[in-house]
């Protein structure tokens, strides 16, 4: 989080650093020296995949499968090997600069590199290992935060096509939705930016169709342990949503209170780097990968009832808190694409 957002997002809280967006179901076997899980996952550039994360070997390996491609990467896979760290997170090889999580609960966040145009790009992922399969399920009010560009690109900010942007999705247990940008539907319910429709793509996979347009945009979600939902929606939705993804959780019915996100997280940003943030009440620090330090403050439900505000020493933003251990955030600084996802540590 360019300074201030770690804290953030508590609910997608497992994460691996990984690569695409996941796709298929998630399967998971286990044994006593460790576990091979496969996660769903979506990127922050508009990919989904199966990630593969195998600890039962020495040393641990990761895979993947690109399911669904802006890039035309479908069926493209990729593997290697992961380092253990002392945080206790996997360093995978094929992105050095990048940290894996794998957590107890099922999720997976980070980062890795894909090849897109021909480049090399640093990806944010998210990942889960047992997705929400039910429209039912899925039915809620959220607060979610995005990260997109209005064409293929790769990479992070040289392209002024790309930006963040939040606000809150409803979605219907008949499949339909309403998303409202910078605007909370609860207190607004006459806000209608987008509407359209969610229906089943695959066990775990599910295909987000706006209003209008015949692109299929891909949700996965996740039940977390405090009851709330975590969503990670995949756009390839060129003149509406753009190329990327956006993480969403429930809104909470409570106020946050100085406290809940207390602890220390780990984070993955859009420009392939990471670090970590420990959080105290109000008040947060952060040292990166580069050895770079940053420190602010944090407003609790602003602008309104389950984000953040995060001002650090040179940048603000809006963070959200999903689940157990999850955080998103996104730069309010106008022409700045600064997107980072990130986890608490267990």
């Amino acid at each position: 989080m360019k300074k201030s957002l770690r804290l953030i997002l508590t609910t997608i809280a497992s994460g691996v650093i990984l690569l695409g967006c996941g796709g298929g179901g998630g399967s998971s076997s286990s044994s006593t020296s460790g576990s091979s899980t496969t996660y769903s996952s979506s990127g922050s550039v508009g990919e989904v995949l199966n990630f593969n994360v195998n600890t039962t070997v020495s040393p641990p390996t990761y895979s993947y499968t690109i399911v669904k491609s802006a890039y035309g990467l479908t069926n493209a896979t990729g593997s290697g090997t992961l380092s253990s760290n002392a945080d206790g997170s996997y360093t995978p090889s094929g992105s050095p600069n990048s940290k894996v999580f794998a957590l107890s609960n099922g999720l997976l966040i980070g980062g890795v590199k894909l090849t897109i145009g021909g480049t090399p790009t640093a990806v944010p992922i998210v990942g889960v290992s047992s997705p929400v399969t039910t429209l039912s399920a899925l039915a809620g009010t959220y607060n979610y935060i995005s990260t997109s560009c209005t064409a293929n690109a790769n990479g992070y900010p040289t392209y002024p096509n790309c930006g963040t942007s939040y606000g809150t999705l409803k979605v219907l247990a008949n499949g339909t939705f309403t998303q409202c940008t910078t605007t909370n539907i609860t207190t607004s319910p006459s806000c209608s930016t987008t509407t359209g429709a969610i229906s089943n793509a695959s066990n775990g996979i599910w295909e987000y169709v706006r209003a209008g347009s015949a692109n299929k945009n891909y949700l996965l979600a996740f039940a977390a342990p405090n009851g709330q939902n975590v969503m990670v929606i995949d756009y390839n939705d060129p003149g509406g949503y753009g190329y990327g993804h956006a993480v969403a959780s429930t809104q909470p019915t409570t106020n946050f209170v100085s406290g809940d996100g207390d602890g220390s997280w780990v984070i993955h940003a859009n420009n392939n780097s990471s670090g970590v943030t420990t959080i105290s009440g109000t008040s947060f620090s952060t040292l990166n990968n580069g050895g770079g330090t940053n420190s602010g403050t944090l407003t609790l439900n602003n602008p309104w009832i389950g984000f953040v505000r995060a001002a650090g020493l040179t940048d603000t933003g809006y963070a959200i808190l999903a689940g157990t251990g999850v955080y998103a955030y996104r730069s309010n600084t106008t022409g700045n694409p600064y997107y980072e996802i990130g986890i608490l540590k267990r």
